[in-house]
């Protein structure tokens, strides 16, 4: 396994984005996967100790979500949040829902599930710790489910945010 060079990066710097267009900042993708379905294709996407998922139907663009520590213009998003008191926060409209919560524990152990797919990058180790970014993905009948996890080591402990997000792909 390789790991990456370490870029420090505090969960108080990240923004939620819900962008209706194609990010203007340039980005390394550190590691991605795709999902099909439904006319749908899902870009699931690692970039540093964050994420991107892109979300086309029918090779169409219907928008991204973000988390990452990047600076974001509020006019490229339908909605956006910044984190700097680290509280939890969700976002929803009819097909689409978003939520992301904060928890200073042992790095996420017990939150991901073998029995959906998904990948992870790991980084090199930090105050004794491996930081990782990890995304999962499952469909549940109409509803395509994605969580990430993001693990950041500070000198006392290990801050973990985690997101969960839902997307309709039945047809209505």
């Amino acid at each position: 396994m390789s790991f990456l060079d370490p870029v420090y990066q505090r969960p108080h710097d990240l923004v939620l984005g819900i962008l209706r267009q194609d990010m203007t900042h340039p980005l390394r993708v550190l590691r991605r996967r795709v999902w099909r379905g439904c006319g749908y294709t899902l870009h699931f996407q690692i970039i540093g100790e964050s994420h991107i998922v892109r979300v086309e139907r029918n090779g169409s663009l219907c928008f991204q979500e973000v988390l990452a520590c990047l600076p974001l213009a509020p006019e490229q998003c339908a909605h956006m949040q910044t984190f700097g008191d680290l509280q939890a926060h969700h976002y929803q409209r009819d097909d689409y829902r978003v939520a992301v919560a904060f928890a200073r524990d042992a790095s996420g152990r017990g939150w991901m599930d073998a029995r959906r797919d998904g990948f992870e990058v790991r980084f090199r180790m930090v105050y004794g710790v491996t930081p990782l970014t990890r995304i999962e993905w499952q469909q549940d009948g109409d509803w395509l489910r994605w969580w990430t996890l993001h693990t950041y080591p500070d000198a006392e402990a290990v801050t973990s945010v985690y997101s969960t997000s839902h997307l309709y792909i039945g047809s209505r």
